[in-house]
């Protein structure tokens, strides 16, 4: 079955396979800011501790990219996409170890109408087919930080479970290895 996705760090070559990465791919391209609580390599080794087969992409992205914001008394920004990411990843380790992770799997969608869709509203990246054996559909819409920690509890979990909102946002956890087909 065919499995689309943007390609928004521009790493994906038609004919090509995508796996995990014992070492951040790409680190060129984070920034790292002042006054770091923990260096590089602590934090990498620690990733490596958790995820030992190693991060797919999006797994190095949301786990190394600096998540912004103002200190008090003027909050102003958080980017909670990272907290996310590690809220859900918790839960799917407790309660769900038999679905792929979110940070070692590569993100599509089932239709390349869902997949361009997204490329325009996010700077219209190139889209790829793609091709794995092993995928999981969740239902994006759950990917929230609720008002209450229980509500983002449910969030994880319904997205887990595979359960699809009123609102569904299908996605496909892509599980490595990854073939590129083609670029659209």
């Amino acid at each position: 079955m065919p499995f689309y996705s943007v390609d928004r760090r521009g790493f994906y070559r038609a004919g090509e396979a995508l796996g995990l990465f014992s070492e951040d791919p790409q680190p060129e391209v984070r920034r790292r800011p002042s006054g770091e609580l923990f260096s590089v390599a602590e934090a990498s080794q620690h990733l490596l501790s958790l995820f030992p087969d190693g991060l797919s992409l999006h797994g190095w992205d949301m786990m190394t990219v600096p998540i912004a914001y103002t200190p008090p008394p003027h909050f102003q920004y958080v980017t909670y996409s990272p907290l996310i990411e590690i809220a859900f990843a918790f839960v799917r380790r407790s309660d769900f170890p038999e679905r792929p992770s979110r940070l070692q799997s590569y993100l599509g969608w089932l239709d390349s109408d869902a997949a361009s869709a997204f490329s325009r509203n996010n700077g219209g990246q190139p889209v790829y087919q793609l091709d794995s054996q092993a995928a999981f559909v969740a239902d994006g819409y759950w990917l929230k930080i609720g008002w209450r920690a229980a509500d983002t509890s449910l969030c994880a979990h319904r997205y887990w479970a595979g359960d699809m909102s009123a609102n569904s946002e299908p996605e496909v956890l892509l599980q490595t290895p990854v073939q590129v087909v083609t670029r659209l």
